[in-house]
């Protein structure tokens, strides 16, 4: 994994306003190996991880996350799958992105949309992970979209 690209990610998100903004980092500009679609959990999960480590060493007053795209519907389908590793058959084909957050200021806070989604999450990294589940209906599109966030 390419330690630096996520550092230089953080960095220069903070510094250019960027958390306002939702500026992501997608798992396959951090790491090639990320870009086959079966290494999208393990990888997001590890570069959520790698990200936490690095915000912690710089004791910065941020929430890491790891945001998943699901597969849209022309219905509310909510999300049925009870273990991290299930999603893999929900992902549609955007591979994942790290996202930072001020803490208390995260979107599940403020947006109706979000739910605790409270799935296995089995991938042993060491860390405490929150999820949550956001599914909306997309007015452009004419059809609900879903998201997944791990965070810590």
């Amino acid at each position: 994994m390419n330690v630096s690209k996520i550092v230089t990610w953080i960095e220069a998100t903070i510094a250019g306003g960027g958390v306002e903004r939702f500026e992501d980092l997608h798992l396959d500009e951090i790491d090639a190996v990320f870009s086959r679609r079966d290494r999208w959990i393990r990888g997001g999960v590890a570069s959520l991880a790698e990200a936490m480590e690095q915000r912690d060493k710089r004791d910065l007053p941020f929430t890491v996350a790891v945001g998943f795209s699901l597969l849209a519907n022309s219905i509310r389908t909510g999300l049925n799958e009870t273990s991290l590793s299930a999603i893999l058959r929900e992902l549609d084909f955007s591979p994942p992105s790290l996202y930072l957050f001020a803490r208390g200021k995260e979107p599940w806070t403020t947006d109706n949309d979000f739910t605790v989604w409270n799935g296995e999450i089995d991938v042993g990294v060491g860390r405490t992970l929150d999820a949550y589940f956001r599914e909306w209906y997309d007015h452009t599109d004419q059809e609900y979209r879903r998201s997944l966030f791990l965070a810590g």
